[in-house]
This record gives structure tokens, C-alpha cells and sequence, in this order.
């Protein structure tokens, strides 16, 4: 199982949003890695 990720909350608030608003909802970029557990959200990560 993977624990809950507050960086997920982004992409649940931009669905909700495009939803809500009868738009077209954007792809989501997101991996998951395995070694920890853990979804990896490319977009957010700043270089």
C-alpha cells in the first residue's frame, strides 16, 4: 500500500476543478517507484 501523498492533492483539486467547470480535464504525469512506495508527480518536482 501507499500512504496518503499531499502533493496528490494538486491533481485532485485541478480534476475536480476542470470538472466542475464542464472543461476537458488535462493528462496527469505521474510514476510510481517502487523502491519507496511512492508515487513520483514529474510536474511538481522543482530543478
Amino acid at each position: 500500500m501507499c500512504d496518503y501523498q499531499p502533493e496528490g492533492m494538486y491533481y485532485m483539486f485541478r480534476k475536480w476543478f476542470f470538472e466542475n467547470h464542464n472543461m476537458s480535464v488535462p493528462p496527469i504525469n505521474v510514476l510510481y517507484n517502487k523502491e519507496t512506495n511512492r508515487y513520483v508527480f514529474p510536474d511538481l518536482i522543482e530543478y
